[in-house]
């Protein structure tokens, strides 16, 4: 079977409405639009059957199913009514009609009505250490192959396997991610004339001076245009930005539980629209109760596979609307730790507060601010250095133990004291320390005075014993001033 017959066939050769004029015409058009297999067919069925059938018997009004039920959920909308409150209102009319009425009982009958073509959801099992998520060549293992942990709960009162029993108990899995894809969910948005439309923007209906108003007016966007030259020349071409934030979904002081949504934004879309709650996907929700922390990478693997998928097959073509999907991750903004060696997207060393994980040299970064976070772009040069690959996982003691070296080094030799000694970790500043001083030092201080003077860049020299701390608790009384940048300076 040819293309084109394929993509004829997903069309219905009439329009159920061509400009329909209320709600219940384009939910109806929506369904008839998203229809893609033969098993949607079936339920745009059953929804056309919904809106010709009368809500009772003899029903005077003429309510129909589909009509009413419709009605009855925008009410709820409107006023904010509970899930709960809804399906008490629905029993009470349901009493109300004759006995042989099609109303639905229940919130959930009342969107399956509405809504049949409901895109995929899937529910991963991960590992409850974070070191796998079952799927793939993991997908039938009872117990973690890195850290042995099992992948169900223990129950105290479950018996285990018992013999002659014909259905297995169903059993818990210790923790979960939820993942939709979003192949589905960028191609019903090209299915739309008007969303169509809305991701060209930037490349048709921007203005174009010299003023900031979008991604795309600024260099990195500009730089990706350059660099991928067949990915900008078609507008419909999509940009991500992706982004993740732990959150404790029970709204108690209390209580630790950490629940990690991870979202992707389209960059396409006018600055009006693209923070709109509308055009904002969440394809992965990572389940508590704690942080994933460096192993949230684990959890992204399917998102990336999916994005990878994007970028090279150029066969993901849309139902009703001919094109080619592909996309670019222009930012990452996060909010997870960032201990050294942290694992970022290829070629990218990240920073938290500005201050960049070693072995990140400050005279060779490019700086790209994303709140208070940071990205540092590799040169080619470190790119083919093994030491800057995104496996390698410097230890603090080694990075301060080669320092050190570098320091005796050059007093040794008779050289001026380092401008910069940690220019490549925390930015500690050691000018005007004696070298009996920076030998004496056995680890990174990890917090940051709040409140410093700013001061003229460099500063002036002047030597501190280390020792003669006028401070008693041995705080920041003898790294500060010279010695530490103002925690502003970095932002």
């Amino acid at each position: 079977m040819g293309e084109d017959e394929a993509e004829e066939e997903l069309i219905f050769d009439e329009p159920i409405f061509d400009d329909p004029d209320d709600d219940l015409g384009r939910a109806i058009l929506d369904a008839k639009m998203n229809c893609g297999n033969e098993k949607e067919r079936l339920k745009l069925e059953k929804m056309l059957e919904d809106h010709n059938k009368l809500l009772y018997p003899n029903c005077e009004n003429g309510q129909k199913k589909l009509g009413t039920t419709l009605e009855l959920l925008q009410w709820k909308a409107e006023n904010g009514t509970s899930d709960k409150g809804f399906e008490k209102l629905l029993k009470i009319i349901k009493k109300m009609l004759p006995g042989e009425n099609v109303l639905p009982s229940s919130t959930y009958e009342a969107k399956k009505v509405v809504c049949p073509l409901g895109l995929e959801v899937q529910k991963i099992h991960a590992c409850i250490n974070d070191c796998i998520l079952y799927r793939g060549e993991y997908e039938n293992l009872n117990a973690c192959p890195v850290c042995s942990a099992l992948r169900y709960k223990i129950r105290r009162d479950d018996p285990g396997d018992v013999e002659g029993e014909s259905t297995p108990r169903k059993r818990v899995p210790a923790k979960v991610m939820w993942y939709a894809p979003i192949i589905p969910r960028l191609k019903r948005l090209f299915q739309n004339k008007e969303h169509a439309k809305l991701l060209r923007w930037h490349k048709e209906d921007r203005k174009k001076d010299v003023m900031l108003r979008h991604p795309a007016d600024g260099s990195q966007w500009r730089k990706i245009d350059r660099e991928f030259k067949s990915f900008s020349d078609d507008a419909r071409n999509l940009r991500f930005g992706l982004s993740t934030d732990g959150f404790n979904p029970f709204g108690e002081q209390s209580s630790s539980h950490s629940t990690w949504p991870v979202t992707l934004c389209i960059y396409n879309l006018p600055p009006w629209l693209c923070m709109k709650r509308k055009f904002i996907m969440m394809p992965v929700l990572i389940q508590g109760p704690k942080q994933p922390g460096n192993d949230i990478d684990v959890y992204l693997r399917p998102l990336v596979e999916e994005l990878l998928e994007l970028w090279h097959d150029e066969g993901h073509m849309a139902s009703i609307v001919s094109l080619t999907l592909r996309e670019a991750e222009a930012l990452c903004a996060s909010n997870y730790p960032c201990p050294p060696g942290y694992r970022v997207p290829t070629g990218w060393l990240l920073s938290v507060g500005g201050v960049p994980v070693p072995p990140v040299p400050l005279g060779v970064a490019r700086e790209m601010a994303i709140t208070n976070h940071y990205y540092f772009e590799l040169t080619p040069e470190q790119r083919r250095n093994p030491q800057w690959h995104p496996d390698y996982s410097p230890t603090w003691e080694s990075f301060f133990i080669n320092r050190r070296e570098r320091a005796l080094a050059r007093h040794e030799e008779g050289g001026p004291p380092p401008p910069n000694f940690n220019e490549a970790g925390r930015r500690l500043w050691w000018r005007g320390r004696t070298l009996q001083g920076v030998m004496a030092y056995r680890g990174p201080r990890l917090r940051y005075p709040q409140s410093q003077p700013t001061r003229a860049h460099p500063p002036t020299f002047e030597y501190r014993d280390p020792d003669a701390s006028d401070d008693d608790d041995g705080d920041y009384d003898d790294y500060s001033g010279d010695y530490y940048r103002a925690r502003h300076e970095y932002d």
